[in-house]
């Protein structure tokens, strides 16, 4: 094989390329270089302790060209392969490229071209992404950002709050002057991954003179094996070790105050991107555990206003991470369970000795403005044998200090105090702590008529019900509240009234065919003991609780009927959860009481003989949950999708395809509930439903229940 001698003179471009286990790509990547249309360079080949062929690989270019030089180094990783190279450069200019990667072959010459035109310290050009398991280029256009390329130089001084958005991180697409790296003393981390973050944007940060073009030269290969990115989550943290790196070099240069502003987004970004690019569960817990440690902490990234992020998109990197950071605390929560948290402590003990016929449990969270008229509404009940248990539930406001001075004035009340936790476990807290004979959830911003509980529980003591649910009026803040969410003025009024005394199933068919349904569960006033034999309790971490709660003490309770009174009193309030923003925690709050709600038509009902309207109903409540679920989801800005990446693959997954899968409509359900109602009167009614879609549909969904009753037919 005859060696080609073209290294005559001094290189112009030094090209320096770590090599690890890539040699399926190997000759795709030095025959790109080989062709270039640029021939005065001299290319740098470390070859990482390979396993494979690529050292030999190598070894055999390098007898074809003399302007291949190979080093091979028993261990080390790319950064240190890297900084070899540097030392070893000898070209007035260097680029680093990746051995699985490939190049246009006007690459060298247009980008050397750009930087002796404008004598720049570092010249940027992108490409595309190669896709190796689909062998399809990307359309995109990468790796700099189009909105600074141009025929005008920049540095620090000019783009202060944007400097490091111009391109990203990696050193590939970037030719720099030798010089400039030497009198900088830039070298690469030695690191697993995020080697290059620190060198490159050190680099930005120091340079004088840089230009952007869009030079459309790279083709950067995704999916391959071996890869740095595909062992990312091996070593998961490497990029806060660079990031906090680059903000030690920063200040030791004078230059972070300069360029706070880009240096945030270019966190925010950077935690978002390898949030969502490591491939295991365990790799995204130890991200976002770091999240909210420090010294990530003391950056107080997360929870500025909107106008106070550097850019639209910084806020949204900001609000993606707080969506899956809130997420994981949601499953945290709920894995817990429905035991009191350790965290719980008694901080004013209830001193009255009365055994308390009704338990007021109020959750209590940054509402010490309006705490102690809620406390003045339950204390005032014309029924005084009662309880009432406080649990502030973590506030960061003066809510806990104002319940312990108000407990001292009325020995009915105890206050106590944990961690943050969310309503639906606070709540649970309450209920196991209660000492009454009915349970009463009174939320903390909120009013109760003089004479609610007398009402509540004369009439449940009458006929002895597990079970009393009355109404509510609503009442507004401001007149901007009024004006925005009118329909609450009568949202808690149910049109009907559903006295008699049945069971919670009947009620709760009557009161959902008679378009009356509420599920808030401070709307209902509960037997204890029916609580505690059923095991009922409160969904904990997730909103929308009630919609599972009520369903599972309507569903089981023997005895239930409703007095058609306004006994409570609703405020409409700018920060609560039925005005703020919807966010994930809407979407998978719905989508997991339709879980719960799902095991209960299938594991705690009678199962019905035929298609009978309870069925239909229950359906067409759940389906009404799923539809929320459903509809919030669709509806939530992209930056709320980090909720995704606060749970495991397989949860996150089931829960993406729930939500975009096909589902009946609420039209189509009532349809096919109306049709049930029919199905008693005639055969031929029976005979058309059986043919509708609706029905045919609602078979498909039920056949899990007739399964089931199939197998404890057989038992």
């Amino acid at each position: 094989m005859q060696k080609l001698n073209r290294q005559a003179e001094k290189p112009t471009v030094s090209i320096i390329m770590p090599v690890k286990n890539t040699a399926p790509y190997l000759d795709e990547c030095l025959s790109s270089i080989e062709n270039q249309t640029f021939a005065n360079w001299e290319l740098i080949c470390i070859d990482d302790a390979s396993t494979d062929s690529s050292g030999s690989m190598l070894d055999e270019f390098s007898k074809t060209d003399s302007r291949i030089k190979v080093v091979h180094q028993d261990c080390g990783d790319a950064g240190a392969a890297r900084n070899l190279g540097l030392d070893l450069a000898t070209g007035l200019y260097v680029i680093f490229l990746d051995s699985d990667d490939f190049f246009e072959p006007t690459m060298l010459e247009k980008a050397l071209a750009t930087a002796r035109k404008h004598d720049t310290d570092i010249t940027l050009f992108g490409g595309r992404r190669f896709d190796d398991r689909t062998k399809k280029l990307s359309s995109r256009f990468q790796f700099v950002n189009t909105k600074f390329t141009g025929s005008k130089c920049f540095n620090r001084n000019s783009l202060p709050h944007s400097l490091f958005q111009t391109t990203y991180p990696g050193p590939c697409g970037k030719l720099f002057r030798k010089q400039f790296l030497d009198l900088q003393q830039l070298r690469f981390q030695s690191l697993p991954n995020a080697e290059d973050l620190l060198f490159t944007l050190s680099a930005m940060a120091s340079a004088d003179k840089i230009i952007a073009f869009d030079g459309d030269f790279i083709r950067y290969r995704v999916n391959a094996r071996a890869s740095n990115e595909a062992t990312k989550h091996l070593a998961p943290l490497c990029f806060l070790d660079a990031l906090f790196s680059l903000k030690n070099y920063l200040e030791d240069q004078g230059l972070y105050s300069l360029l706070k502003d880009t240096f945030a987004e270019q966190v925010l970004s950077t935690a978002r991107y390898n949030l969502d690019t490591v491939e295991t569960d365990e790799a995204r817990e130890a991200i976002l555990e770091a999240l909210q440690k420090e010294p990530f902490v003391s950056l107080g990234l997360l929870n500025r206003d909107k106008n106070e992020y550097p850019s639209t998109y910084a806020f949204h990197c900001a609000r993606y991470l707080k969506s899956a950071l809130t997420q994981q605390r949601t499953l945290e929560i709920e894995q817990q369970g429905f035991a009191l948290d350790n965290s719980l402590e008694c901080v004013v003990e209830r001193r009255a000795t009365a055994s308390p016929v009704v338990s007021a449990i109020v959750p209590v969270y940054n509402t010490g403005h309006l705490v102690t008229e809620t406390l003045d509404s339950i204390c005032c009940q014309s029924l005084a044998d009662i309880e009432i248990i406080c649990i502030d539930d973590g506030s960061t406001d003066n809510s806990l200090s104002i319940l312990t001075e108000y407990a001292q004035s009325d020995p009915r009340i105890s206050v106590y105090h944990q961690r943050n936790r969310g309503l639906g476990a606070t709540r649970n807290a309450g209920q196991l702590l209660s000492k009454g004979n009915y349970l009463s959830f009174v939320d903390s911003d909120d009013l109760l008529a003089e004479n609610a509980y007398s009402l509540c529980v004369e009439r449940a003591m009458q006929d002895d019900l597990d079970v009393v649910c009355y109404d509510a009026i609503s009442f507004y803040e401001s007149e901007q509240l009024e004006n925005n969410y009118p329909t609450y003025h009568s949202f808690y009024q149910r049109d009907k009234a559903y006295s008699e005394t049945c069971t919670g199933l009947e009620l709760l068919c009557a009161m959902v065919e008679g378009g009356d349904y509420k599920p808030t569960a401070w709307l209902y006033l509960t037997k204890r003991s029916f609580l505690a034999d059923d095991e009922i309790y409160t969904h904990p971490g997730i909103i929308h609780e009630d919609n599972s709660f009520t369903f599972s003490v309507l569903t089981r309770a023997s005895k239930a009927a409703h007095i058609k009174m306004a006994l409570y009193k609703r405020r409409v309030r700018e920060g609560s959860i039925m005005t703020s923003p919807r966010s994930f925690s809407n979407a998978y709050g719905y989508y997991a009481c339709s879980i719960d709600m799902m095991g209960g038509i299938c594991g705690q009902l009678p199962l019905p003989r035929t298609y009978d309207t309870t069925a239909s109903t229950l359906l067409l409540l759940l389906y009404r949950v799923q539809h929320n679920a459903r509809e919030a989801f669709a509806n939530l800005p992209e930056y709320e999708m980090g909720g995704l990446k606060g749970m495991p693959a397989a949860s996150a997954q089931a829960m993406a395809t729930a939500m975009e899968q096909a589902f009946i409509s609420r039209k189509a359900s009532e349809q096919l509930q109306n049709l049930a109602r029919k199905a008693s009167s005639a055969q031929k009614d029976v005979d058309r439903i059986q043919q509708s879609a609706p029905f045919k549909i609602a078979r498909l969904i039920t056949a899990p229940l007739r399964f089931a009753r199939k197998l404890l037919t057989k038992q």
